[in-house]
């Protein structure tokens, strides 16, 4: 099942005032309350500090129209990677923000100028192979203090089965429905959605199909619905370099985030992030001038 059911939540701060609407998770676990609490966000990992090799790599993406949260990775001060599916509105909706907890005060918000999916996604989207679930985001604003973009991997040999990986994401920690005060309905709401997560899983097939690969989640660490668009890093001579973009669960027939996790392929996608990071940048000039315009690559 695709991660396409993405974290959906509302916040007090200004980004949003969109309804809160029900999101995918793992099974659900019935409180004292009678509520059920279903797990969304990176499955046995933990909170991330700002202060994580990969943290200063990560954004959030946030869909102000349906208000969901997915995850980017910064290519370069004015491009971002993500997930097909986590860009279905406008792009005058979507906001990038940077932080590891979209609830606090020091968040800084940047908009959206436009994005390109990949030329595949709009046929080979909910196949079993080959998903072109990739897409690059432009943005204005410039980076903040502290982020920089991330270098990301050329050659998919270098990726092998069994190499530990390091996933994040924005997700959900939990899902609780509740009733709605005016109508009774059961309702849910997202209970610390927007917190930075991350987890060191492994490669599982490293040659999955020829743009992605799957990792490792029947061991109680993983990434999960929440997670849509999110980065993976493998470490190549000491360096963590991005390797894969967050895209659906595979195998998985309960929907629990238990068996396998499928990402898109940096690599494969490498010579498409490159030309059009160059087309988005010359169709959308820089609000304000940028230290280096160009995409980090390996």
């Amino acid at each position: 099942m695709n991660f396409v059911n993405r974290t959906v939540a509302t916040f007090s701060w200004a980004v949003s005032a969109a309804a809160v609407l029900s999101a995918c998770g793992q099974s659900p676990q019935t409180l004292s309350n009678g509520a059920v609490s279903l797990d969304t966000a990176i499955v046995g990992g933990k909170d991330a500090d700002g202060t994580e090799a990969f943290s200063k790599h990560v954004v959030g993406l946030y869909d102000a129209k349906v208000g969901a949260i997915c995850t980017a990775s910064i290519l370069s001060e004015t491009i971002l990677v993500t997930a097909a599916h986590c860009v279905d509105s406008e792009a005058s909706a979507l906001r990038v923000v940077f932080g590891t907890d979209f609830n606090s005060k020091d968040i800084i918000v940047q908009p959206v100028d436009a994005y390109q999916i990949s030329p595949i996604y709009a046929f080979r989207q909910g196949q079993e192979f080959n998903t072109g679930d990739i897409a690059l985001v432009k943005f204005s604003g410039g980076l903040p203090a502290g982020y920089t973009p991330v270098h990301f991997l050329t050659d998919a040999t270098k990726l092998t089965n069994n190499m530990d990986v390091t996933l994040a994401g924005f997700g959900a920690s939990t899902v609780v429905q509740k009733p709605d005060p005016k109508t009774g309905q059961l309702v849910a709401e997202h209970e610390n959605a927007g917190k930075l997560r991350f987890v060191t899983t492994s490669i599982k097939n490293a040659q999955f199909s020829k743009s992605e690969f799957l990792t490792e989640s029947s061991k109680g660490k993983s990434a999960c619905h929440g997670d849509s668009g999110g980065p993976a890093y493998v470490e190549i001579d000491g360096e963590l370099v991005l390797t894969g973009v967050t895209s659906r669960t595979y195998g998985d027939e309960q929907d629990m985030c238990n068996v396998s996790a499928a990402y898109t392929s940096i690599p494969f996608y490498a010579t498409w992030i490159v030309s059009t990071s160059k087309q988005l940048n010359a169709l959308v000039p820089a609000s304000k001038p940028a230290t280096s315009t160009t995409v980090a690559h390996r």
